[in-house]
């Protein structure tokens, strides 16, 4: 019996090749921005993901320094562990190359992840009230994430909208604290009626609601209340 062999000549073989558009050009993970803002995923499952990353940034629990209880910090608590990295928080062991409670990378992310977010997310075309929602749960996530970074450092770079790149001159001077209390107490004024009432249940619950906006507001205005914040000249005056 003979066998017939086939030569495929090497031009028809990459000729072939060449007309498949799905071949894969590089790892599938690397998702780039046109698999997330996708014009035809009506359920914006991406985007959802990106919003739900940066919830995802937000602080976790009471024990995220060294593992130990905040109240480690101070008076109500000791450490179970000498020179703990609580313990550097404990006495003031803090300079700019050894903070233990060091948020202002982590909170700038989120702010530029937001920004992002706000400017591509209306490619998808969802529903536009389940847009709408995220939309203030993002604004929500970068006034909290200010507010992180406010109580800290007090006056920060405010970035609004802004999404710097590499090329852009990233030495910003600083806000007022004022500035930055007003701007973060405008943002949720803005987005009091625009995101979901409490309560909220099923796949929606942990989602940001308007009970949680109010809760941040009142303890914006409660830090920007103290009298260390004050002028002197504002003081009342002590009694003897």
């Amino acid at each position: 019996m003979k066998k017939l062999f086939f030569i495929i000549p090497a031009f028809a073989l990459f000729a072939s090749v060449g007309c498949n558009k799905n071949l894969e050009e590089g790892p599938l993970e690397n998702l780039d921005s046109s698999f997330i803002w996708d014009p035809v995923d009506k359920n914006g499952t991406y985007a959802e993901q990106y919003l739900n990353d940066i919830y995802g940034n937000m602080p976790n629990g009471w024990n995220r320094i060294g593992n130990s209880m905040l109240d480690a910090a101070t008076d109500d608590a000791v450490p179970s562990q000498r020179n703990s990295t609580i313990d550097d928080l404990r006495f003031g062991r803090m300079d700019p190359f050894g903070n233990p409670d060091d948020v202002w990378n982590s909170r700038y992310t989120s702010i530029r992840k937001v920004n992002v977010f706000l400017a591509q997310v209306d490619k998808v075309p969802m529903e536009n009230e389940t847009k709408g929602y995220w939309k203030a749960e993002a604004r929500f996530l970068r006034a909290f994430a200010y507010f992180e970074l406010l109580k800290r450092y007090g006056g920060v770079p405010l970035m609004g909208d802004r999404i710097a790149t590499l090329a852009d001159d990233l030495q910003l001077p600083r806000n007022t604290y004022e500035e930055c209390v007003n701007y973060i107490s405008g943002e949720l004024d803005a987005i009091k009626p625009l995101v979901r009432q409490f309560p909220v249940s099923g796949g929606d619950f942990g989602r940001i609601t308007n009970t949680a906006v109010l809760a941040l507001q009142s303890r914006l205005h409660l830090y920007a209340a103290s009298p260390s914040l004050m002028p002197a000249t504002s003081l009342p005056p002590t009694r003897n």
